[in-house]
């Protein structure tokens, strides 16, 4: 049996009805609500709208500059690493 590709059918993760035929290509190229791995590798899973900001802000592999840029230091480190707390041995954040 065959089901018309026109037919209207609702995206499992944004809800948004979208036509059968073409719910494939919105799931993996545009719903914002679709769980994807962190680009950076971290291990979690962010939807697709907040991927930008969870690789700049929330993920524990972002690499930030050090504390003290302004002042000339061109070292950047990842946030999870130890190598932070190495670097700048005896500042206090």
């Amino acid at each position: 049996m065959v089901t018309c590709l026109w037919r209207v059918v609702q995206c499992v993760h944004c809800q948004e009805p979208h036509p059968k035929g073409q719910l494939k290509k919105h799931v993996d190229e545009i719903c914002k609500k679709v769980q994807l791995p962190c680009p950076l590798k971290c291990g979690t899973l962010v939807p697709r709208e907040k991927i930008s900001n969870h690789s700049i802000i929330d993920c524990p592999q972002t690499i930030i500059d050090c504390p003290f840029a302004e002042m000339g230091c061109n070292t950047k480190v990842i946030i999870s690493s130890d190598y932070l707390s190495i670097h700048t041995p005896d500042a206090s954040f």
